[in-house]
């Protein structure tokens, strides 16, 4: 049995052995299908505003914190997936560069 995340809520898919980018891709159209844009501070309450966050950029112009978290993000979850026997099909190459 494969771990794997739930699209329609924005989780993690691991089962698709998805880089980091990768997985930052389909997050970024996960959001923007949901109408957020680009915003300096994140907003989630849309009576408060536009819905904003501020990684809707493209993977590579993410600052080294975000892309760390990325990569740490499936670490851990690729990591409970192995406790629970929940091995992935592939596991991304990690690059935390």
């Amino acid at each position: 049995m494969a771990a794997r995340g739930h699209h329609q809520d924005g989780a993690l898919d691991v089962e698709g052995g998805h880089s980091p980018e990768q997985e930052h891709g389909r997050w970024f159209k996960v959001k923007v299908d949901k109408g957020y844009v680009y915003g300096a501070v994140k907003n989630d309450d849309p009576t408060k505003g536009p819905l904003t966050n501020p990684n809707l950029l493209p993977y590579r112009d993410l600052p080294i914190f975000a892309r760390m978290k990325d990569n740490l993000l499936i670490t851990v979850v690729i990591a409970m997936a192995a406790h629970y026997d929940l091995v992935p099909a592939k596991i991304p190459e990690l690059v935390f560069a």
